[in-house]
């Protein structure tokens, strides 16, 4: 009994450990900029890249402003236009407007664009 409760622990702690190797992939763009809002503060520059689209226009300076953005507005909306999703703080302005690609059924990060940067 004993036996199998380690075993199952083992098992667990296995699996466990395996989620962080790779990022969530995303079936919609909402769920995919969720993971981004929920996940960018404990992301390097090498995770962010992940889940980004192979022909990205989306460089290191873009994640650190992202990062900073999203740690400093808590209360956003956001519009959903095609694979293009724009991201207001809680005034209304635009913040940044995403654009991302549906490769099989995935979406990756293609380009960030922001407002007066």
């Amino acid at each position: 009994m004993k036996k199998m409760f380690f075993f199952l622990g083992l098992s667990l702690i296995f699996i466990l450990s395996a989620c962080g190797k790779e990022p969530l992939k995303s079936r919609n763009l909402i769920e995919a900029d969720q993971y981004i809002r929920n996940n960018i503060n404990e992301m390097s520059w090498s995770q962010f890249q992940l889940l980004l689209n192979p022909t990205n226009h989306v460089s290191e300076k873009d994640f650190k402003v992202l990062k900073k953005i999203i740690s400093s507005n808590d209360r956003t909306s956001y519009v959903e236009v095609d694979d293009l999703l724009y991201r207001f703080n809680d005034k209304q302005k635009l913040m940044y407007m995403t654009e991302w690609d549906k490769r099989g059924s995935v979406f990756y990060l293609k380009d960030i664009k922001y407002v007066n940067r």
